[in-house]
């Protein structure tokens, strides 16, 4: 009996828990286009664009990429349900022979050391989801590249999910308490 209600007290939770885990999808990122007089960076996608504020130093790794090889890698990206988003990038430099422009270009910016040794350049980023309409003078990218984005479940999706399970919800909250009581008190007493 011991065993059995403590099974009840460890699944029933995890049962619901998956339930509200977040959601997590691809957007390909087709283009950016970087301003730098206002400090705008915009991303655009195959179904939209983000759009950032920058500073220089950020603008000048950006507009450098363009000439030398860089390798970029995106962590933590999420957007809530007001379209904020949120995360970090982080620029490898791949090019092993730099230009000596380029490296005057790189003069002054905060670099790392990547975990392979390389130098890097690491900002985390928050901005807006927007739909672009119309053309802009964005720098395509030869092959698009993907970014996983933590997103909130819509309003109906979670609906649904609420919906659809009425009675896992109401044993998480009023039964678990009192099972996990019970079991606690049978082990204590060693009944």
């Amino acid at each position: 009996m011991r065993k059995f209600i403590l099974l009840v007290v460890l699944v029933l939770p995890a049962c619901t828990m998956g339930l509200w885990e977040t959601s997590r999808e691809s957007v390909w990122i087709d283009g950016f286009y970087v301003n730098r007089e206002r400090g705008e960076l915009l991303v655009s996608t195959r179904d939209g664009g983000y759009l950032f504020p920058i500073d220089d130093e950020l603008a000048r790794m950006l507009l450098l990429s363009r000439r030398i090889e860089m390798r970029p890698e995106f962590r933590g990206f999420a957007i809530d349900r007001e379209n904020n988003v949120s995360g970090k990038l982080t620029l490898v430099i791949i090019d092993p022979d730099l230009s000596q422009e380029d490296r005057a270009v790189l003069k002054g910016i905060e670099l790392h050391t990547y975990g392979d040794g390389r130098p890097a350049y690491s900002r985390q980023l928050e901005g807006k989801r927007y739909e672009i309409e119309g053309e802009l003078a964005l720098l395509k990218l030869d092959k698009p590249l993907e970014v996983i984005v933590t997103v909130p479940d819509s309003y109906v999706v979670a609906a649904g999910k609420i919906i659809a399970t009425p009675v896992t919800v109401v044993i998480d909250i009023a039964t678990v308490p009192v099972v996990g009581f019970y079991a606690v008190l049978i082990m204590a007493t060693g009944n």
